[in-house]
């Protein structure tokens, strides 16, 4: 026995669609907001910098190296470059290891800095140094929302293919989407956390998530319409949701383990991406069922009054046709025979 059994639950889902609704734009309000007044923390794929790491002999402090640098100062394209601003993090495996962020450095302005750190803080092995001009990091944020738009047309296009040319189950899919990528972004913002290459993997992972989860769903809804074919479409969709949702539950919970696990114990390079992931699937398990299908019973309902008052139009011009007719007949019918002359008659009259 299933122990998330909702098949033979009476939840109204779709019937309160309202409250998940409000509660969806409420996220995308405050994630927008959150992007408008605080940004996202852009890592160095997206707008250029210098990471380098190195491994110091004696144990040093964040400060140490902080104070080491704040009176460097370079000359970089879009100014001077203050090594004061850098960030400075303390490796989490060894206190001995730094690692230090900041704008994109030449090659001889590198080693001017390494050369600064020796003489203030004595002897350091220089375990990697990697770089991103800024032209690049430009070129692959506008890559990555040309790929997200490039998904979002092919999804459309796919779901509208696979049910039956329904473009409202591809246009509920993207809208569903969408709302995953601002919430998720939004939240990126609002935790501060540094948007590179790992996040945007971990987004274009969570689209194709989301999808799967939503196909499931929509594909029980067209097998119930053919099965329960006296049952309303709202009904269909509420219980189509209910006989999927301990599907949707255990594939998530199975998701958030590996996740979690992989939060714990995959070390600070993966636990940026991990959070990503966690937020994601988590958001795409929502919007499949709470944001999709709404959206697919709100369409068909806007569809079926539309043709409902198409209908109701050419009932309405037939009908008003018919009055004319029948007018015209009653008025024939209203003229005397005394009244109707032939031109035999007019003429015997002169």
């Amino acid at each position: 026995m299933s122990f998330f059994n909702f098949r033979d639950k009476e939840w109204d889902v779709i019937g309160k669609r309202k409250y998940f609704l409000i509660f969806s734009a409420i996220l995308v309000t405050l994630s927008i907001g959150s992007l408008a007044f605080h940004g996202m923390n852009l890592g160095l794929d997206f707008k250029g910098g210098t990471i380098c790491e190195v491994r110091f002999s004696n144990p040093v402090t964040s400060d140490d190296v902080r104070a080491a640098l704040k009176d460097i100062t370079f000359k970089g394209d879009d100014g001077d470059i203050h090594m004061s601003n850098a960030l400075i993090q303390q490796s989490q495996t060894d206190s001995r290891v730094m690692i230090i962020r900041s704008k994109y450095l030449e090659e001889g302005q590198i080693q001017d800095m390494y050369k600064k750190l020796e003489a203030g803080l004595g002897h350091f092995e220089r375990l990697g140094t990697s770089g991103v001009g800024p032209t690049i990091g430009t070129q692959v944020s506008t890559n990555a929302a040309i790929a997200l738009l490039i998904v979002l047309g092919l999804q459309l296009i796919y779901i509208t293919i696979r049910f039956s040319n329904n473009l409202l189950y591809g246009l509920a899919v993207d809208m569903a989407l969408v709302h995953d990528i601002i919430v998720m972004v939004g939240l990126y913002s609002l935790l501060g956390l540094e948007a590179d290459s790992p996040f945007l993997a971990a987004l274009l992972t969570v689209v194709g998530y989301s999808v799967m989860d939503t196909i499931v769903i929509f594909d029980r809804v067209r097998e119930n319409r053919l099965l329960l074919k006296t049952m309303t479409f709202e009904k269909l969709i509420n219980k189509s949701i209910l006989q999927t949702m301990t599907r949707s539950i255990y594939t998530l919970l199975t998701v958030v383990i590996c996740l979690i696990a992989l939060l714990a114990f995959g070390g600070a390079t993966l636990k940026n991406f991990a959070i990503a992931l966690l937020i994601g699937v988590t958001l795409g398990a929502y919007s499949s069922i709470f944001i999709a299908c709404p959206v697919v019973v709100m369409c068909e309902q806007w569809r079926s009054d539309k043709d409902t008052l198409k209908r109701e139009q050419r009932l309405a011009k037939l009908s008003e046709s018919k009055k004319k007719v029948r007018s015209k007949k009653q008025d024939k019918e209203k003229i005397p025979v005394s009244a109707i002359t032939t031109p035999l008659e007019q003429n015997n009259g002169q």
